[in-house]
């Protein structure tokens, strides 16, 4: 009986040994992974090139979309709302306050799309999808919204979204689907 314990024991040290050791690996692996790519982008520049990689292609307020010309959409606010436990409010948000352009004949009863947030010099912040079904926007008139998204603390691009100004923030608003009071319905 002894004896097997002392074997179990063994045995149980040897796998924590293994797996520290393989955890250990797998964050050199991680390291080494990171300068390489960061020799990469240095070695560019010693090159004499102007970038190091190529972004992606920004959406442009002047892409073509249908749907926009029908809804459009406007950021006229934003704020941050902390966390407050002695309130009951254990998360945190950025509030944003939107204005909805209804520019048809006919009333809409909801609309859903997405918004990209840019900073000034347009790199991407965050990606926002909107759905409104609220009161139906009656034809050519405006209709205000607030609308809040979770904030973590941990996630870059809502550090970004919460840290810029909203006169340096730029969007981008790509509705897909506009449904009409009467039950109609257009999609991009």
């Amino acid at each position: 009986m002894n004896k097997q314990h002392i074997v179990k024991t063994a045995l149980a040290a040897l796998i924590f040994i293994i797996g520290f050791f393989s955890g250990m690996e797998y964050k050199a692996y991680q390291i080494r992974n990171a300068l390489s790519e960061g020799l990469k982008g240095i070695t560019g520049m010693m090159d004499g090139k102007t970038t190091i990689e190529e972004k992606a292609p920004v959406a442009d307020i002047a892409t073509p979309n249908k749907l926009r010309e029908k809804v459009d959409l406007t950021v006229t606010s934003k704020k941050f709302d902390p966390a407050n436990a002695e309130d009951g409010q254990f998360q945190s948000y950025i509030t944003l306050g939107f204005k909805f352009s209804n520019k048809t004949a006919k009333d809409v009863r909801g609309v859903e799309g997405m918004i990209i947030f840019y900073d000034i010099f347009k790199n991407e912040i965050k990606r926002v999808s909107i759905a409104y079904d609220d009161t139906p926007i009656a034809a050519h008139t405006d209709k205000a919204w607030v609308a809040s998204i979770k904030y973590n603390q941990f996630i870059d691009s809502d550090i970004k979204l919460n840290n810029t100004d909203l006169e340096n923030l730029k969007y981008v608003w790509l509705p897909g689907t506009i449904i009409y009071q009467d039950g109609t319905t257009d999609k991009e």
